[in-house]
């Protein structure tokens, strides 16, 4: 057989095995990021609604399932809702008020429904009635 065939058929098979190891290794830093996404979550704001928590630095490693407060340099304070005491049930509330809003507009210039007062008391505001 001639040789010069040979090498070329290996460098040939060298290239495919590269290849389908750099799009497993592709494919794997995916997985890695997708899992790394949905897992390692950060809310971060202020908000004058939760005494002491303006501003605010959450951290979630299992997603979203327990939130620590951390500082500016990532220390862990705590749990959050030992550290800012009533913050997490304020933005589990805030998440469907904004959606709301978004879909129906402002709150306030139309006279408030029994829905949107409970909307603003489960994001934590007090509703006062003449």
């Amino acid at each position: 057989m001639n040789p010069v065939i040979v090498v070329l058929v290996l460098v040939v098979v060298a290239i495919i095995f590269f290849l389908a190891g750099r799009q497993s290794y592709k494919n794997s830093v995916a997985r890695e990021l997708e899992w790394y996404e949905t897992m390692y979550l950060e809310k971060s704001g202020a908000t004058t609604s939760v005494p002491n928590a303006n501003p605010y630095r959450l951290l979630s490693i299992d997603g979203g399932k327990t939130w620590l407060a951390i500082d500016e340099k990532r220390n862990i304070l705590g749990l959050a809702e030992k550290v800012y005491p009533g913050l997490l049930a304020h933005l589990k509330g805030m998440d469907p008020l904004i959606a709301y809003v978004e879909k129906h507009g402002p709150i306030g210039y139309h006279p408030i429904t029994n829905e949107e007062i409970k909307l603003l008391e489960d994001a934590g505001f007090e509703v006062k009635t003449k």
